[in-house]
């Protein structure tokens, strides 16, 4: 099996969707990803994640190893850290790039605003966003709704 180590972007064009098991997230970096909370990598946020770039190329993550716990003075990660949950740097591991279409796309994030009706149905014009979505002819476009409703 071919793997990739990226610590930075490497092949990955961003924007990117990220389809955690409970969570899609829009991201212009991997920041996001590569700096979870202690709590997350142990309630499995890596299981099953799957990024998909601009170009609808599919990276599953296959491991992540910690690098490091960050230390902030930023009130949250005071917190974090004084009731035991820091975040963390890891390094991520992902599959070998797998092509997927648009429609494949679409029909994650349809099933992401189906699993986590009552989080999207918070959104101010929720119904237009999802409208726009499932009718979105690229992933330009798709992304370009994403930012419009400040998802991105």
């Amino acid at each position: 099996m071919n793997s990739t180590t990226l610590s930075t972007s490497g092949s990955i064009r961003f924007p990117a969707l990220s389809f955690a098991k409970d969570s899609l997230l829009a991201i212009d970096t991997l920041d996001l990803l590569t700096r979870p909370s202690r709590l997350a990598v142990r309630r499995g946020f890596y299981e099953h994640l799957l990024l998909v770039d601009s170009d609808l190329n599919s990276f599953r993550v296959i491991s992540s190893k910690k690098l490091r716990t960050l230390i902030s003075f930023r009130f949250g990660m005071l917190l974090g850290l004084l009731f035991g949950n820091p975040l963390w740097q890891v390094e991520l591991t992902f599959d070998s790039a797998r092509k997927v279409t648009l429609d494949e796309v679409k029909h994650r994030i349809a099933a992401d605003f189906e699993r986590n009706a009552e989080i999207w149905e918070e959104m101010c014009d929720f119904e237009e966003f999802e409208a726009k979505v499932s009718a979105a002819d690229s992933t330009d476009e798709v992304f370009g709704i994403f930012r419009e409703f400040h998802v991105l």
